[in-house]
């Protein structure tokens, strides 16, 4: 028992991301965000995007930047300070500057991340992720369900959640993968096109929920707690779905998924008032949490097999989704509509539909390349020619069980027993018990023996 209680809290500190994204989503959703959010959030946005494109600069240009990870808890006390900052009666200015120091802090706080996600392989990062969104969803309705008068405390209690957490994680340790460096300075602009859909679709939310503010009809908590129900949902379905049958799931299906989401609730927004415009708003919120989780997950991929500093990755990944989020915020102030918003429909449904025509139709290399270990992303011959055909012709042909066959896989791919047992579910004792199986059925001595005999064709390449 005591095992099990100590490994679910190894896995809860593992998923400690929920923090930040728990603490924005209040930040940005109560308090005095009534009276002051058509500009408060947007400073919040605008402060967050130029603190991680400093960092982005920053770690960029300068790889061996010492780490700052002692800034974390200095950090977390601001962030307590812009909470009552947010929450406590004050003046407009006031408000304005919690919304300044809170977009720094969890600038900080969702980098401060980076160096843990980087070490783990896509599976791992997808559990710990999965897990994080059901949690933070958790903590956002039990926000919403308490009184106003504890909804401060609560607040600050989940901006400390996040250095305790993220500094509990790191103790724990997970073993460093050597992985051949995909993305380098000089290649990844290969990523542009994704890039622009991030960016298009943080202006399009920031515009339809500038509007939404300006017509001073704010999500009631029956539809946030909805929200949120729909968000645990997705966790849900990304931890059972994508995990066990990981091979058999596209993550760039998700564009798709997202765009109906958007739509849907663009097309019927102009038609609806009250609580029925809430559904509407919610459905664009489903589409914005999505876009959130393929953002995480797609930093955490890039970032594992980059040479690029880990903080930089997160950072200008995070930059192309929040500067264009407050942009879009401050552009809706400008836009002339009715009471409903509609006049403004037609224009972000074709935005859409570009979209769609420039990112879920396009698949250039660069963008095949995330999540490609976890299989239809990127074809087989793209890095290893025949190698799961080969596989399986061989491991059929001296008896090998579908277990060592999926070990003797990933032996072949270069990867590591550490990264085996976290992609199989296993322990390593496991993974080296299979090895000794798979090396006697085979009459191979060495994982070299093992390549040659199952890719002939591939020389040897040293990890980095």
């Amino acid at each position: 028992m005591k095992n099990i209680v100590r490994q679910g809290w190894q896995k809860f500190c593992q998923a400690g991301v929920w923090a930040p994204m728990a603490w924005v989503f209040c930040a940005a959703h109560h308090g005095n965000l009534e009276t002051y959010g058509t500009l408060a959030v947007p400073i919040l946005y605008s402060s967050c995007g130029i603190t991680l494109l400093i960092i982005t600069l920053l770690w960029g240009m300068r790889p061996q930047t010492p780490n700052l990870k002692w800034l974390s808890w200095p950090i977390a006390l601001v962030c307590v300070l812009a909470t009552y900052l947010l929450y406590m009666p004050a003046p407009a200015p006031i408000v304005h500057m919690g919304q300044a120091l809170g977009g720094i802090c969890v600038a900080w706080m969702y980098t401060s991340w980076a160096r843990l996600y980087r070490s783990l392989p896509i599976g791992a990062c997808i559990r710990c992720f999965a897990w994080a969104l059901i949690i933070s969803s958790l903590a956002k309705i039990f926000v919403d369900l308490i009184p106003p008068e504890a909804e401060c405390i609560a607040v600050s209690c989940i901006a400390f959640a996040s250095p305790l957490l993220a500094n509990r994680a790191s103790h724990q340790g997970f073993p460093a993968e050597e992985v051949e460096a995909v993305y380098t300075a000089s290649n990844v602009h290969r990523l542009w096109k994704i890039a622009c859909g991030i960016a298009l679709f943080g202006t399009l939310i920031g515009i339809i929920n500038g509007i939404d503010a300006d017509l001073s009809a704010p999500l009631t908590a029956e539809a946030n707690i909805f929200l949120h129900l729909c968000e645990i949902a997705l966790g849900c379905v990304v931890l059972l779905r994508a995990v066990p049958w990981h091979r058999e799931f596209d993550f760039f299906q998700i564009w798709r998924l997202i765009l109906v989401f958007m739509a849907t609730g663009l097309v019927i927004m102009p038609f609806l008032q009250g609580d029925a415009r809430a559904v509407a708003l919610s459905l664009v919120g489903v589409a914005q949490t999505i876009v959130v989780i393929l953002l995480w997950l797609a930093l955490m991929d890039i970032a594992h097999y980059s040479s690029l500093h880990p903080y930089a990755v997160f950072g200008a990944g995070w930059v192309l989704y929040v500067l264009p989020l407050a942009a879009g915020y401050f552009f809706a102030q400008f836009i002339p509509m009715d009471a409903q918003g509609s006049s403004v429909a037609p224009v972000l449904s074709y935005a859409l539909i570009l979209m769609l025509m420039f990112i879920v139709d396009s698949y250039p290399s660069g963008i095949r390349r995330i999540f490609a270990d976890l299989g239809p992303t990127i074809p087989a011959n793209d890095r290893f020619p025949d190698l799961e055909r080969n596989c399986q012709q061989v491991g059929k042909a001296h008896g090998l069980t579908p277990r060592e066959i999926e070990v003797m896989e990933l032996i072949c791919k270069g990867r590591s027993k550490a990264y085996i047992a976290e992609t199989l579910f296993v322990a390593e004792n496991t993974v080296r018990s299979h090895s000794k199986h798979l090396y006697a059925k085979l009459n191979v001595h060495s994982k070299q023996e093992l390549i040659d005999l199952v890719r002939p064709e591939v020389p040897h390449r040293n990890s980095r």
